[in-house]
């Protein structure tokens, strides 16, 4: 895996540095594949892409959006990632909704997992971990990611045997590509840059 921690001066410059990335992307995909297949994580990321999006030259109808933090709530309540990404998002970025591939909270959790699967093996090789051309990742300040809190009984389920018992934003070790960080300068201000 390769990494490359970008830091910018401000928001507007992470916005537009992350939109370049991902024109740069999805574009390099779509030229080898009918299909963009982008993974989201909700929070402050929807901030982003709703200003920064607008401005990127892509071939819309081609993504597909998956959810990797969605909260088993209808679409109309504040902690849904779908509805968020339903309220603002699509008013500014030229896709439609059925491009969303989305849970049915209608359902039983257990129900909506597996019709999740099932929906997510349509866009996906059977029996594999899904592989998205790209996963996009907030971090909160706590260090989480993914509705992933450090000390959550359920990651330590996750992670039992580990002693280390990083982050959850420091488990993101992607098998292929690169990983990108992008920081503001408040962001960077304690990394260890020698």
């Amino acid at each position: 895996m390769s990494m490359k921690i970008i830091v910018c001066k401000d928001e507007t410059e992470v916005i537009k540095e992350l939109c370049n990335l991902i024109e740069k992307q999805s574009n390099h995909c779509l030229e080898k594949s009918n299909e963009f297949k982008v993974g989201l994580s909700g929070g402050s990321l929807i901030k982003y892409l709703v200003n920064g999006l607008p401005s990127v030259k892509t071939d819309w109808s081609k993504w597909r959006f998956f959810f990797c933090d969605e909260r088993l709530v209808p679409f109309d309540n504040g902690e849904s990632t779908y509805g968020a990404y339903k309220g603002d998002f699509l008013s500014h970025v030229p896709v439609l909704e059925n491009q969303f591939v989305v849970i049915d909270p209608t359902l039983e959790v257990e129900a909506a997992a597996a019709d999740y699967q099932q929906k997510l093996e349509k866009y996906f090789p059977l029996g594999q971990w899904p592989k998205f051309d790209l996963l996009l990742l907030g971090v909160g300040p706590d260090g989480h990611t993914c509705s992933l809190f450090h000390g959550h009984p359920l990651l330590k389920q996750i992670l039992e045997g580990n002693e280390a018992y990083p982050l959850p934003a420091a488990l993101v070790k992607p098998r292929e590509g690169m990983l990108y960080w992008i920081l503001d300068k408040g962001a960077a201000e304690f990394l260890d840059r020698s």
